[in-house]
């Protein structure tokens, strides 16, 4: 076979192409000097880790590649010698019979194909990391050859790293097949003779270069060294406070070698941070909210100090110094102008100045920074958290954020850090959150913390301070079986200046789906925030379902096609799944349970791989740092459009969906769910305990900021510190709110008809709540249920056959809430005549279009769902105020759909108080007297919109077939309120002559049950003509772990508890 790639001092036939694949453990790719043996004539010459478009295989496929040279006259060969990227295993790929003649090379290129014909072209078995790795070349007899160790250097793409005039170096050419590697390189990053860490006495550092003919340049402030911005290095430097040193290697003839950054911290000097390091400004600025000023100019105070008032406390000091230990340590350096040059200019103004809310000076801006990071203690964190002691890699910051940006809002901000080949390597190859997560960043959010945090604009915020409840939301999303971006806690410098305690996370993007869901990144699409916020792709896909949606789901075929199936529940090749409804169900949930106040009109995120659509868009939670605040939150009906909620809440008309949505929560809020008090608060107990030491640091370092720097708002300010604000808080969540607020959240749900009111059956295995570890031969299951009967299987079917008599489930809207209605605020006593069908309402005010609400409010969402301001008419500046008002919806009904019906339910949100009449009938009130007059007042009222779900099923015989009418007496509880609401929805289904009827293999609880091998309990309570929720619980026994088989593979296991 002809080889294309010959060496040019020997024939063709003398150079031999090997092409390679290797499966690796990616290492830090830190610059250290080859052993080379030089007893041996053979040596890797030229490595080539990124290769894009130097020189393809046999396949037309560019492959990286590994060259060997002979440089003796005589051949070699290679039978058995070895190729490894593995330093504990020496055997990792053996050459076969494969002579090297003298003077020639061999390239070795990377290509998962593993030929081993000598005669032609051989493949091995593991692949280079552009991040740079361990690699080795071993003789026959098992000594070493050539050995990178720790590894070789990052490459970039199509860059090659060589042996250079005695030297390794970055070549500025690749020369593979050309043994005479002689064109310039690119000079050996320098080294440092003591790796970058934490400190507590002075050092002696040694700065090296593995050519003594180059000459060392270094700074100590973070700048950029070159021959003209730095200090030519002669002797070792004395290190005795924190310090950022950086190195670069200069040479005739040679480009410059890439900056070394290395950063020592003292904890003892960083206690003493003052608030006017030398070089920068002492104003952060400006202002983005031309209201806002401080003293008259539109900058704030900068803040840098660690607080001596907090750090001189009785032991914090020490508890501030444990902090700093216990967390990683991320250094951030740069050129300082970088962040905080005054300058406008894009390529130069300092980020963290303009930090580009809006569209305003900093929109889109990004510098060049190095990254290290520091292994601290870790005292909190679990076993399979394992990484190497340091990392560090040039990338490009930006600022990250949308209000958190405004420096009057917040003074610490969030970044994005970018790998991308412009700095360094276009992936960060760390494993950063552990095993079983991606361990190659494209990009990372660093979270400052804004919502609930001390630095945020407002004390409300501030008193509920964690700085965990995001990151909570998304371990608990995962813990329900459900993918949700990681977050790690490090402690973050800023030229070595300590910035506070940040979440590292992972960004929700294309690179993010491509490593958890099945797919590559070009497959997805990633919409955040609104229907018109594309992170990746496009945003076509979600549009349909929004518009899905809108048309109306009560039915099962409309519910099913989102699903991808035919309306019997059997998938259609030819409808593309759109919706993953259990993901969707327990997202809601989820967010339910926190009380999101900062959602979901932004705050949100869905994935969808368009090519492999699985089950169809994925829900993920993301910035919900306003969760968990006050114990009677309650979110359940929000619904905006082109949202997850509008999808939501339009699913929620149709009774196949609320049925699944109930039997979710009854999984995660019940039997030992995620959402159970014991459980949430367990996975709150972790995050808090990874930073409840390193939080003293953050008090030292933030704390002030609002009582000493620039408060923003007139309202309290203090010294935040631990013991005052951050314990408390921790107190309070552990003893009132997990304690309390599954219940809590039950209440909320059954207020508005999301969750039955019969309880679903209790289990308990030998007289204690599972714990889902293996149950034993002859361990007693036993179900319980206050009111109702108990049908339950062992065998993972529902007791309820959803579906036995035939008959579709259908729901009917047959009062929309945007129905037309006529209002009138009455000045006398008009009689009952108006409750009938047939009043002429012709001279009373119309009400028309959505969304229909009657009414007047002071909060603003209150007021976007009013349709018709009825204030000047009832308020006390009317002519004749009147705390009563009066609504009449007409519809009508057709008769072959009354027929059908068997549940009838008002759904309505009020202020005060109100009467439901239907056809003239009293059906519903609330807050209202026996027999209200025409001016009659609320009897009692309410804090906010009161919503709930009533069932009229028994007045389904006041229904007639044609003209109907709801009416509506809604009453205030005075007339100098500043609200009143009345918005009605009237609903209909068959869901009683569809849904009641056992499964052929449900049985009856009588008493407990004697277990013997592993079942799958499933069990409903049927109390009168009602069903709960799903009790769902597998039941394992310990024997029959040893014969699972992995069928498949899914995203976290739903129920396992997920840590980091």
């Amino acid at each position: 076979m002809k080889n294309p790639f010959a060496c040019p001092s020997r024939s063709r036939a003398a150079c031999l192409l090997l092409f390679l694949f290797l499966l690796t453990s990616k290492k830090d790719g830190i610059l250290f000097a080859a052993e080379v043996n030089s007893s041996s004539p053979v040596r890797i010459n030229e490595i080539m880790a990124s290769n894009s478009s130097v020189l393809a295989d046999e396949d037309g496929e560019y492959s990286d590649w590994i060259e060997l040279y002979n440089s003796s006259d005589s051949p070699v060969n290679l039978a058995g010698w070895v190729l490894t990227d593995n330093p504990e295993n020496r055997y990792k790929w053996v050459f076969p019979d494969v002579w090297l003649h003298g003077k020639s090379c061999l390239i070795v290129f990377a290509s998962e194909k593993d030929r081993r014909k000598a005669s032609g072209f051989l493949h091995t078995n593991f692949k280079l990391s552009a991040s740079g790795e361990y690699l080795a070349l071993y003789d026959d007899g098992g000594s070493p050859v050539t050995v990178f160790e720790p590894g070789f250097p990052a490459l970039l793409s199509d860059q090659s790293y060589g042996y250079l005039n005695g030297v390794y170096a970055l070549l500025t050419t690749p020369t593979p097949g050309n043994a005479e590697t002689t064109a310039g390189g690119v000079l050996p990053t320098p080294t440092f003779s003591i790796n970058r860490g934490l400190f507590t006495q002075p050092i002696t550092l040694t700065l090296n270069t593995s050519d003594p003919t180059a000459t060392l340049f270094y700074t100590l402030d973070g700048s950029t060294p070159s021959e003209t911005k730095g200090t030519r290095y002669t002797t070792p430097l004395n290190i005795t406070t924190t310090t950022v040193v950086r190195v670069i290697a200069l040479k005739d003839g040679w480009q410059n070698s890439r900056v070394a950054t290395s950063t020592y911290i003292f904890p003892d000097k960083v206690l003493q941070q003052p608030n006017n390091p030398a070089g920068y400004p002492s104003l952060w600025g400006p202002f983005s909210d031309g209201n806002v000023t401080h003293n008259g100019i539109k900058r704030l105070p900068a803040d840098y100090e660690m607080d001596p008032e907090l750090v001189n406390l009785a032991g914090e000091a020490d508890r501030i110094k444990e902090g700093l230990l216990d967390l990683p340590t991320i250094s951030l350096v740069t050129d300082l102008g970088y962040l905080f040059s005054e300058s406008t200019d894009p390529d130069t103004g300092g980020i963290y100045l303009y930090t580009g809310p809006y569209g305003g000076f900093g929109s889109g801006w990004e510098r060049p920074v190095s990254m290290e990071f520091i292994k601290g203690a870790n005292a909190s964190l679990p076993s399979y958290m394992k990484e190497p002691a340091f990392s560090q890699i040039d990338a490009g910051l930006r600022m990250q954020g949308q209000a958190s940006r405004l420096n009057e809002k917040n003074p610490k901000h969030s970044f994005i850090m970018v790998f991308k080949e412009e700095y360094g390597p276009k992936k960060w190859n760390f494993p950063l959150y552990g095993e079983g997560f991606n361990a190659e960043q494209n990009k990372i959010i660093f979270r400052a913390g804004f919502g609930n945090s001390w630095t945020h604009w407002s004390h409300s915020d501030r008193l509920m301070s964690s700085y965990h409840s995001d990151i909570w939301t998304k371990d608990v999303q995962r813990a329900m079986g459900h993918p949700s971006s990681n977050s790690r806690f490090c402690n973050v410098y800023i030229n070595g200046l300590f910035w506070g305690i940040y979440a590292l996370s992972e960004r929700l993007d294309k690179d993010y789906a491509q490593a958890y869901l099945n797919g590559e990144e070009a497959d997805f699409d990633v919409v955040k925030d609104n229907a018109s916020s594309v992170v990746d792709g496009t945003n076509q896909t979600w549009k349909q379902v929004v518009a899905m949606a809108n048309a109306g789901l009560t039915t099962d075929a409309a519910y099913q096609r989102l699903r991808g199936n035919n309306p019997d529940g059997r998938r259609n090749p030819a409808y593309t799944p759109l919706v993953d409804m259990e993901n969707l169900a327990d997202y809601m949930l989820l967010n339910f349970y926190a009380g999101n106040t900062d959602w979901d009109d932004h705050n949100w995120a869905v994935i969808y791989n368009k090519v492999q659509p699985d089950n169809g868009f994925r829900f993920l939670c993301w910035d919900a740092e306003n969760v968990l605040e006050n114990l009677n939150d309650n979110n359940v009906k929000e619904n905006n459009d082109n949202c997850p909620s509008r999808v939501f809440q339009q699913l929620m008309a149709n009774n196949t969906f609320k049925q699944l949505f109930a039997d979710r929560v009854q999984r995660h809020c019940y039997n030992g769910g995620v959402l159970t008090p014991q459980r949430a608060a367990q996975q709150w107990k972790e995050r808090a305990d990874q930073i409840s030491k390193a939080i003293h640091a953050e008090a030292a370092r933030w704390g002030d900021n609002r009582r000493d720097v620039f408060d923003y708002n007139p309202d309290a300010t203090y010294l935040y510190s631990v013991n005052d604000f951050w314990s408390p808080r921790q107190t309070y969540m552990r003893d009132t709110y997990f304690p309390q607020r599954t219940d809590k959240l039950i209440q909320q749900l059954r207020a508005v008809g999301f969750y039955p009111a019969v309880d679903a059956p209790t289990v308990t295995i030998n007289g204690a709540t599972p714990d889902h570890s293996p149950v034993l031969p002859g361990d007693n299951l036993a179900l319980s249920v206050k009111t109702g009967a108990i049908y339950y299987t062992l065998d993972g079917t529902d007791p309820l056959d959803w579906n036995a008599s035939g008959e579709e489930a259908q729901t009917w809207t047959l009062v929309p809430a945007s129905a037309d209605k006529r209002v009138l605020v009455p000045g006398s006593d008009i009689g009952s005549t108006w409750l009938q069908p047939g009043f002429d309402d012709s001279a009373w005010t119309a009400c028309t279009g959505a969304p229909g609400g009657v009414g007047f409010s002071t909060v603003a969402s209150v007021n976007s769902l009013v349709s018709l301001n009825v204030q000047a008419k009832m308020g006390s500046e009317a002519a004749q105020p009147n705390n009563s008002c009066y609504i009449r919806i007409p519809f009508i009904l057709d008769g072959a759909k009354m027929e059908k019906m068997t549940t009838l339910t008002l759904n309505l949100s009020y202020d005060d108080g109100y009467v439901a009449y239907l056809n003239g009938q009293q059906v519903a009130a609330n807050n209202a007297p026996a027999n209200p007059a025409w001016n009659a007042s609320a009897t009692a009222g309410s804090d906010a919109i009161v919503t709930v779900s009533v069932d009229l099923s028994s007045f389904i015989n006041l229904l007639q077939p044609g003209a109907n009418l709801l009416a509506i007496h809604g009453m205030n509880i005075r007339t100098t309120s500043k609200d009143f609401f009345v918005l009605p929805e009237l609903v209909a289904d068959n869901s009683a002559a569809a849904t009641q009827h056992l499964a052929e293999k449900a049985v009856r609880y009588t008493g407990s049950i004697a277990l013997q091998q592993s079942a799958h309990l499933k069990a409903r309570t049927l109390d009168g003509s009602t069903w709960s929720a799903l009790t769902d619980l597998p039941l394992l026994m310990t024997a029959d772990y040893a014969d699972l088989k992995l069928t498949e593979i899914h995203y976290h296991p739903e129920d396992m508890l997920t840590a980091v």
